[in-house]
């Protein structure tokens, strides 16, 4: 049983391509207003494990940010309550680029 007082939360998932819908290995996944990040492993899951009492007090880290190169970066709310586990899926939609430039020679 968790002690409501000292009992820390989670967030885990799984990041995902929008448009193929593959899992992204490399992603950052992080919290704002706090120290707490993780990176996505080959399957595309994290795990975030949150302790800090600060975290959960109302006017700190509301929310999840999602970023990888070649991607656009995901906010979105997150109200995290203590002793609480938290399961997500986020989809990052691919940047566009036009890359111009000459060869040389």
């Amino acid at each position: 049983r968790l002690d409501s007082a000292t009992a820390g939360s989670s967030v885990s998932g799984i990041v995902r391509d929008d448009s193929t819908g593959a899992p992204l290995e490399g992603a950052i996944v992080l919290l704002r207003g706090s120290e707490h990040s993780s990176a996505s492993g080959a399957a595309g899951t994290f795990v975030l494990k949150i302790s800090d009492a600060r975290v959960f007090a109302p006017s700190d880290a509301d929310s999840l940010i999602v970023r990888r190169i070649g991607y656009r970066a995901l906010r979105f709310p997150m109200r995290l309550e203590r002793g609480h586990a938290y399961e997500v899926e986020v989809r990052l939609r691919c940047e566009s680029y036009i890359q111009t430039g000459q060869g040389a020679g």
